[in-house]
């Protein structure tokens, strides 16, 4: 006789995340490639029949990680966020739940709030390949991530984490490119992190002409193709709409920097400073341990600190809301510094 099967009570929002990420890729490749047939006055009823059928799923997708959204703890925090939007938040959480694994028992890697009964669950065999039952213990994404700085390793925003050809990213480029997004929606929402790009964009301008001594211009709009032998007027392209070959970089000469690059530090800036906050309101409001000093203060002599309550712009229009209604130190969201 079978065993019934219960639910889970693990939130299948990284599962799901994974799963619309796919779905998405298919998309993008599907609609290319009808782009790409429209320019030659034809088309392909397959790839616009694969279009029309993935397209619900991807639907139901986003309809389902957003469904899980509200049971974050942070959820108080972020829902009140100019930009800040349902899908693209459920798709930033899911990362980095997804972040979570399971250790062996004994490990001294699992954080020592970690109290959960070792269970069973099956993996694969690195040499064979089969399927092999294992008992661990499970450790959730954010738990791994004891402090901010450790997320910013995670989404890329760590001093030196570049990307290189051939080698495997050393962080996750999914949830950097998940910010990324997130980044573009603040700057066309305009609200308070938009206020900060703004201002971290004129510190790094006075400290690029007065201190660093170099000069600001404007972003080309072309670049080189060795092939054509001529600059190529192109926008977000790799390759030379004529030849196919890669174009040259947009390198910056002796004592310049282009506004693009400005622009691209002070949003990654500000993506770094929302991921920052993340981490501590989604710990402390789970009840796991954050820093009761900032380290940049602690450490470094900063002065200035920014709370996440100061970076709450927006009404959720529910009448029962204490966020809305100035209730912001009530438990269990005390104020949280960064």
């Amino acid at each position: 006789m079978e065993k019934e099967l219960k639910p889970t009570k693990k939130s299948p929002l990284a599962t799901l995340t994974s799963a619309e990420l796919a779905i998405e890729k298919v998309m993008v490749m599907a609609k290319v490639r009808l782009k790409h047939l429209e320019r030659y006055h034809t088309t392909c009823p397959d790839t616009e029949e694969l279009l029309r059928r993935v397209k619900p799923i991807d639907d139901w997708l986003v309809e389902r990680m957003e469904s899980y959204l509200e049971s974050n703890p942070a959820y108080w925090w972020f829902s009140h966020i100019k930009g800040a939007g349902r899908e693209i938040m459920s798709k930033i959480i899911g990362e980095i739940e997804n972040f979570g694994r399971y250790y062996d028992v004994g490990d001294p890697e699992i954080p020592y709030y970690v109290k959960r009964e070792p269970e069973e669950y099956i993996t694969r065999d690195k040499e064979t390949g089969k399927e092999i039952v294992k008992t661990g213990i499970w450790v959730e994404g954010i738990e791994r991530l004891l402090t901010p700085s450790k997320q910013r390793v995670l989404g890329g925003h760590a001093p030196g984490l570049k990307s290189k050809r051939g080698v495997k990213h050393s962080y996750d480029a999914t949830l950097k490119m998940f910010l990324h997004r997130l980044g573009t929606s603040f700057m066309r929402a305009k609200g308070v992190f938009y206020e900060f790009y703004k201002e971290y964009r004129r510190y790094l301008e006075d400290r690029v002409v007065n201190k660093d001594g170099k000069r600001i211009e404007k972003t080309p709009k072309t670049r080189y193709c060795a092939q054509c032998k001529k600059d190529m007027e192109v926008k977000d392209a790799r390759y030379c709409p004529d030849c196919g070959e890669k174009l040259s970089q947009k390198a910056e000469p002796p004592g310049v920097i282009y506004e693009g690059h400005i622009h691209m530090m002070a949003q990654r800036k500000m993506e770094q400073l929302f991921s920052d906050l993340l981490n501590v309101v989604w710990r402390q409001s789970a009840g796991l341990p954050v820093r009761e000093i900032p380290y940049p203060v602690e450490k470094q002599g900063h002065s200035r600190i920014i709370l996440p309550e100061d970076v709450i712009d927006k009404s959720c229009d529910k009448k029962d809301c204490p966020i809305c209604h100035g209730d912001l130190a009530g438990e269990p969201r005390q104020k949280s510094k960064l």
